[in-house]
C-alpha cells in the first residue's frame, strides 16, 4: 500500500465512523419516536373503549398526566406530518398509530441491518489499516 491509498484508507474509515455515529444517532431518535407512539396508541386505544363521562389519564409529556373526562365525541387531533393535524376518530386513530409504529419499526430494522454493515466494514479496514501502520513501523 502507497502513502496516497494508506491516507485514503484512514479517511474512508473516518467517513465510515461518522456515518455509523450519524445512522447510531437516528435510530435513537426513532426508538424515542416508537416508545411516544405507543404511549399514544395506548391513549387512543383506551379513549376508544371508554365511554362518556368516564375519566382517563392522557399524557401530556415527560412521564405526566392529565385526568380528562370522556365526551361524547371520540374525536382526537393526530398528527400526520410536516405540521399537519387531523380530526380522527379515537379507533381509527389507534390504527393509524398502529401502522406508523409497524413502519417506524421496519425502518429501525433496516437502521440496525446497515449499522452492523458498516461496522464491519469499519473493523476490517481498521485492521487493514492497523496492520500496515504496523508494517510501516519495522
Amino acid at each position: 500500500m502507497n502513502d496516497d491509498e494508506f491516507q485514503q484508507s484512514i479517511a474512508a474509515l473516518d467517513v465510515l465512523r461518522a456515518q455509523i455515529d450519524s445512522a447510531v444517532k437516528q435510530s435513537q431518535f426513532l426508538q424515542i419516536s416508537l416508545e411516544e407512539m405507543f404511549r399514544t396508541r395506548a391513549t387512543f386505544t383506551t379513549l376508544a373503549g371508554s365511554k362518556e363521562g368516564d375519566e382517563i389519564l392522557a399524557p401530556v409529556g415527560m412521564s405526566s398526566f392529565i385526568r380528562a373526562k370522556v365526551t361524547d365525541s371520540k374525536l382526537v387531533v393526530v398528527g400526520i406530518g410536516n405540521k399537519v393535524s387531523v380530526d380522527m376518530g379515537a379507533e381509527d386513530a389507534a390504527e393509524y398509530m398502529s401502522s406508523n409504529i409497524e413502519k417506524t419499526s421496519e425502518v429501525i430494522k433496516k437502521l440496525s441491518c446497515a449499522i452492523e454493515e458498516m461496522d464491519g466494514k469499519a473493523r476490517t479496514l481498521a485492521a487493514v489499516i492497523q496492520q500496515e501502520y504496523q508494517k510501516r513501523q519495522q
